[in-house]
């Protein structure tokens, strides 16, 4: 049988805020659909156990694909 889903309303305090300027944890972002699997370990492996944005979180991969392998 086939279970009938809706969408749950946002909340007035979602729409508040920008998409860019919400902050997720290192955990959070490896698991985003805005990176491959890829990029995911490689934000693994590199970030801090800080907060980042989605733009600091490219910005910081397209710094790692720029350096120069050893």
């Amino acid at each position: 049988m086939v279970r009938k889903t809706t969408k749950k309303p946002v909340s007035e305090a979602a729409e508040a805020v920008p998409q860019g300027e919400k902050k997720f944890q290192k955990g959070d972002l490896m698991k985003a659909t805005a990176f491959t699997k890829i990029e995911a370990d490689f934000l693994g492996a590199f970030l801090a156990e800080e907060s980042y944005t989605l733009e600091e979180a490219k910005k910081e991969l397209s710094k790692l694909r720029k350096e120069q392998v050893k």
